[in-house]
């Protein structure tokens, strides 16, 4: 009984992470919805230019933050709170960096805010991996819920004179809220930090965030040409068709997560027959997934999607079922080194293809330079599983 309940509150606890997850990636969908109906397409798609630049910032300033740090609290002895203040004092020239080019890209209108949006993002995004190690999915999914809320009134009451400021000025009260709402989890606190910096640590942080950027590249260099290359209402699309794709492989790593744990603990043969199940179970999801984003982007967004736009989904999804186990597997034998290569690999000429494609095929040959990336990454790191599985049986023998 005792054992039931365990499992049933680890299966809670996982379910509430994955909603938050899947939430906080559907957000800007939610409100790209809310301004659409509204008859404010263009305006979306001039947001969606801007908010482009702001995640590539994010991602910068970041570095990699996350990861290093859901590693790093397992192995040191210093308090978890300690490690994750002295990582965001490590980390603020990359803001002040992200600040100063913003002061030469952004019109003085809207500099303000977008600075501001910058600073407390950085902040939560600071202590964001500590919730995750204390496991506190419920206050985070809680404080989503509200955030999402309140930045969908504010935009409910400016409906009738909606302009580009009042969506930049939306997002700065979400992240806002996050923010504040640290205060209620961090007792301590969160600006001061007594020890002195030494920013030659900085290089630990360095794999992560190749990791991350060629990630954000692999999936995302597709939206920064179509923000480059295309027209508003293009962006404004394919914004939306980005995110849908977002909420796909979330959902897709959510069923693996339960047997994490197994992959890093089974044999050879095992983690085959499980990742060939993995794949086979992709194939039915990546179908109602694709199905799905139809559905969803014609009744709500009225955006028709081409049959080859969807049969491009439908792999860009499947390829995931692929690639996951693999990467799963690589950290399992430490050879996570091997994945910052290719991840960087791919995610360069995804924005290759991208360039090429995107002007005269327009969302087709952006969704083609996805796939594209997506599969030259497969294909690495197949390559290199055969190689470690070789390894593998000669050391078994």
């Amino acid at each position: 009984m005792a054992s039931k309940r365990k499992f049933l509150q680890r299966l809670l606890m996982i379910s509430n992470g994955v909603i938050f997850q899947l939430l906080n990636a559907f957000s800007t969908a939610i409100v790209a919805y809310f301004v659409i109906l509204n008859n404010h397409m263009i305006i979306w798609g001039k947001f969606a230019g801007i908010w482009v630049i702001i995640s590539l910032f994010m991602v910068v300033f970041n570095f990699g933050n996350k990861d290093f740090l859901l590693k790093e609290y397992t192995k040191s002895n210093t308090k978890a709170i300690d490690i994750t203040k002295y990582n965001m004092w490590l980390r603020t020239p990359f803001l002040l960096s992200c600040i100063l080019i913003s002061f030469l890209i952004f019109p003085l209108n809207q500099l303000f805010f977008i600075l501001l949006i910058l600073l407390v993002s950085f902040i939560f995004n600071s202590f964001y991996p500590l919730l995750v190690y204390e496991k506190k999915f419920n206050y985070l999914l809680l404080i989503e819920l509200f955030a999402i809320v309140v930045q969908l009134v504010f935009l409910y009451i400016s409906r009738g004179f909606l302009q580009l400021n009042d969506v930049i000025i939306s997002f700065l009260m979400y992240y806002s809220i996050k923010f504040f709402s640290l205060f209620f989890i961090v007792r301590t606190s969160i600006l001061t930090y007594s020890a002195p910096v030494n920013f030659k640590k900085i290089k630990g942080l360095i794999p992560f965030f190749l990791l991350a950027f060629g990630g954000m590249l692999v999936n995302k260099a597709d939206f920064i040409i179509v923000t480059a290359m295309l027209d508003d209402l293009s962006k404004a699309h394919y914004q939306i068709i980005s995110t849908f794709s977002t909420m796909g492989i979330i959902a897709a790593h959510a069923i693996l997560q339960p047997f994490i744990k197994e992959i890093y603990r089974i044999n050879w043969a095992s983690f085959t027959k499980i990742a060939t199940k993995y794949f086979l179970v992709g194939i039915l999801l990546s179908f109602m997934f694709t199905v799905a984003v139809y559905s969803f982007s014609n009744l709500f967004f009225k955006i028709n999607l081409s049959v080859i736009s969807l049969v491009l989904l439908y792999f860009i999804e499947l390829i995931f079922f692929a690639t996951n186990p693999l990467i799963f597997f690589l950290f399992r034998n430490d050879k996570q080194h091997h994945l910052v290569k290719i991840v960087m690999m791919s995610g360069m000429f995804t924005l290759f293809t991208a360039y090429l494609l995107v002007k005269p095929y327009g969302i087709n040959g952006a969704l083609f330079a996805n796939l594209i990336g997506n599969c030259l990454m497969l294909i690495f790191l197949s390559l290199l599983k055969v190689k470690i599985g070789k390894q593998l049986i000669i050391e078994a023998a």
